[in-house]
């Protein structure tokens, strides 16, 4: 598996972003945005669309960790 790791001033140089939107994607206080994932697609020499999906399988298991219960199943007879 491929490791790539930016840290500090060097990401954000290579990224073109602020200190902050780092920080907060580093943070998991932001998920990543289709503008991020070109940024860092270019600069990894990867796909956005690969990024994105990674994001929409995270996003998509964190929302079924927690699945409504009061959802009826629809009869389709």
């Amino acid at each position: 598996m491929l490791k790539i790791v930016f840290e500090g001033q060097d990401a954000i140089l290579l990224l073109g972003v602020t200190r902050k939107t780092l920080s907060e994607f580093v943070n998991e206080k932001s998920s990543l945005s289709p503008e991020m994932a070109i940024r860092i697609a270019k600069a990894t020499n990867t796909s956005p669309e690969s990024w994105m999906a990674m994001q929409m399988k995270l996003t998509l298991w964190l929302a079924m960790q927690n699945e409504p219960v009061n959802v009826k199943i629809a009869s389709l007879a």
